[in-house]
């Protein structure tokens, strides 16, 4: 990393790597005691205490877990809920924890304001990637590559005074759960800052053009162009073997059977095609999520906003589909700004309006996105714009007819956001060309406010 351009960011996660990380969370928060046990008993099937067992001695050999130290908690330890559960989409189990139970759960403790949101790459930014490759190569055929990292957040070490909140009751008997933990506010901003300096390295040390999705890395590969990896004894696409190399070199580890590629491919529960340049929903994904949207659009819904957030999120996965459909959550996210995760929220009429609207939208459609359709030069359009604003005015023009149009600033408005006005010169544009030209028309309209671009490029 000598060469990263943020020397403050990288010092940072090294120093989480050396000495573990800390969560963004104060241990002495008023009325908190000192020692907490907030366990319960669980209940095991002898398929679960299997699991269990081989979980717990995995653990231990990683260094990654206690042995276990006694049934009473030591001055400053807090213990949370833990229970054996089905993982997803699969035959295994896993062992979670609830980090958000009680009064005074390990969650609460954490600094929400300081745990910065990230824009991960998704299916919208592979189209892009597929695009571009078609693009540059035309007749070519391509390959989509996913790589996966094992045990994710488990990679990370906590600092040992954390280390004291993470015990877990098992069987009656504590033990310390030494790592970055599934299920605690901020454990996935821990590895995806860690994630982002391997993704660096990647792309600027080892010329690995890749995606991230959390633990998920994807790329595009022109079919043949393979590089064997000695590890799996067997070809991997390029990029992907290199990718994989590059992790051994870290030590970051991974295995055999999440390591994908194909011409056809699923990523995020959506099928990719990388050669037709097709997104497609699955049938009944697409089904399940039309009925939840019908149920939650009816008058008298009242949700948590801990349930709010995750149809949220499900909508959201559905918009590698819909791209168009994203202004369907606005007033959700509105609805839910401020508001604890346990509060109660009802669905107020613009929602209900909102999710109805977005209902309708998915039935009309096949569930399939045709990338081809998102990919057309500037000179196929009809029509082309300029727009610019002034905390005065604000204008649009159009070059081949050369007229213009101008507004004076509306009394009203925040006078020192010159993004409000930008933004308000291209939602004219709109529609005024709207107005005169038929549906379907590709338009170009040029603004010198990179941010206004960026929120009409994605919705």
């Amino acid at each position: 990393m000598s060469s990263h351009p943020n020397k403050v960011f990288v010092e940072s996660v090294l120093e989480g790597l050396r000495e573990g990380f800390w969560p963004w969370a104060s241990t002495v928060k008023e009325g908190y005691p000192l020692t907490w046990d907030e366990s319960k008993q669980m209940t095991l099937t002898p398929e679960k205490e299997e699991f269990l067992n081989k979980q717990l001695e995995h653990e231990v050999n990683f260094d990654r877990m206690s042995q276990d130290f006694g049934m009473e908690l030591l001055p400053g330890m807090y213990c949370m809920p833990n229970y054996v559960v089905p993982k997803p989409h699969t035959d295994n189990w896993r062992l979670v924890n609830d980090l958000s139970a009680g009064l005074f759960s390990l969650n609460s403790m954490v600094d929400r304001q300081r745990i910065t949101g990230f824009p991960l790459d998704n299916l919208a930014q592979l189209g892009e990637l597929l695009m571009k490759n078609h693009r540059l190569n035309p007749g070519k055929c391509f390959v989509i590559w996913k790589s996966d990292v094992a045990e994710v957040y488990r990679i990370c070490p906590m600092h040992v005074l954390w280390q004291l909140k993470q015990a877990i009751r098992i069987r009656g008997k504590l033990r310390i759960e030494q790592v970055n933990v599934f299920g605690r506010s901020g454990s996935g901003v821990i590895f995806i800052l860690l994630n982002a300096l391997v993704a660096w390295i990647a792309k600027y040390k080892e010329l690995i053009e890749c995606l991230i999705y959390v633990d998920d890395s994807f790329g595009v590969n022109e079919e043949g162009a393979v590089e064997w990896y000695e590890l799996y004894d067997e070809d991997y696409t390029f990029q992907q073997a290199r990718l994989l190399k590059l992790w051994d070199k870290i030590g970051i580890p991974h295995k055999k059977k999440k390591q994908l590629s194909g011409g056809r491919l699923t990523g995020l529960g959506i099928e990719v095609n990388a050669n037709n340049l097709l997104f497609a929903l699955p049938k009944e994904s697409k089904e399940r999520l039309e009925k939840e949207l019908e149920e939650w659009g009816q008058k008298g819904v009242r949700k948590r906003v801990k349930e709010w957030q995750q149809l949220a999120g499900w909508i959201n996965w559905s918009f590698n589909i819909f791209p168009l459909l994203r202004p369907a959550l606005n007033n959700i996210y509105s609805k839910l700004k401020g508001k604890t995760q346990e509060a109660k929220v009802w669905a107020n009429t613009a929602i209900r309006e909102d999710l109805s609207w977005a209902r309708e939208k998915m039935k009309q459609s096949s569930g399939v996105l045709v990338l081809k359709s998102l990919l057309w030069k500037i000179d196929e359009a009809m029509c082309t714009l300029e727009t610019d604003a002034c905390p005065e005015g604000f204008a649009y023009w159009y070059p081949s007819s050369k007229e213009g149009f101008v507004a004076v600033t509306p009394a009203g408005t925040p006078l020192t956001s010159i993004i409000f006005y930008e933004s308000m010169a291209v939602l004219s544009a709109l529609r005024d060309t709207h107005l005169r030209l038929p549906s379907g028309c590709k338009i170009v309209i040029y603004t010198d406010n990179f941010t206004t671009v960026s929120m009409f490029n994605s919705l």
